[in-house]
């Protein structure tokens, strides 16, 4: 649980600093850093989403996973609007902004939380944490956090901070079940979730940039779609 631990603090301090950071940013440069942001997220899914859904064989390029995500990202953002989770973390989140005066926090704690936790390097981090107590992965992934969380929170504000709390659970969930779980973590499993969940950062970027309007909580079973759609086909 040490990487888990350091990489929910990092994470917390981090998007702290930047939102002290962000009281000094003048206002007529706060929307071409949150272009920039925006940008940074977009290529950052790409890199991803092309490392993880494209191979290649023999000097040819071949794609995998396409009808799994279309599927997946459907039918989870279906389920997303039908039990309406992203209305459910506004509203949690506006009570929050209420009670603590701040705004925004709902989109910094849903974008980052999605973004720091839906990687690869997230689950297989927190399984080797877990099992033979290497926290590697995550270290390295903390260092990572740490820039995008300083960055992030810059443009989004306080609620990237107590996404660290978000990836405590997260990662603390698969660590402490390591056990278990490993025995049925396969490759294609990775490719899946990794696939739609790169697919899910792109929407935060596109959402940053101002061209999509997309509820992103309501995407969240997709990612469990990915898993179940692994032992079904």
């Amino acid at each position: 649980m040490f990487g888990t631990t350091v990489n929910g603090v990092v994470i917390l301090v981090c998007g702290f600093l930047g939102c002290f950071i962000k009281k000094a940013i003048p206002e007529k440069i706060e929307k071409p850093i949150m272009d920039m942001v925006g940008i940074s997220v977009t290529l950052i899914a790409l890199l991803g989403f092309f490392s993880t859904a494209l191979t290649i064989e023999n000097g040819v390029i071949k794609s995998n996973g396409e009808i799994m995500m279309l599927v997946c990202l459907a039918l989870g953002m279906a389920i997303g609007e039908i039990i309406r989770i992203d209305d459910h973390l506004n509203a949690f989140g506006q009570k929050i902004e209420a009670k603590a005066g701040v705004d925004g926090f709902a989109k910094g704690f849903v974008n980052a939380s999605l973004l720091f936790c839906v990687g690869a390097m997230a689950i297989f981090g927190a399984l080797k944490d877990g099992i033979s107590g290497d926290s590697s992965v995550l270290l390295v992934k903390s260092m990572i956090d740490a820039i995008t969380a300083f960055i992030l929170s810059t443009s989004l504000g306080i609620g990237v901070a107590f996404s660290g709390v978000s990836v405590f659970l997260y990662q603390g969930a698969i660590a402490m079940m390591a056990t278990y779980i490993q025995p049925f973590v396969t490759d294609a499993m990775m490719m899946n979730i990794c696939t739609v969940g790169y697919a899910i950062v792109l929407m935060i970027g596109t959402n940053m940039l101002g061209l999509t309007k997309i509820k992103l909580a309501n995407t969240l079973p997709a990612i469990v779609l990915a898993v179940a759609y692994t032992f079904l086909f």
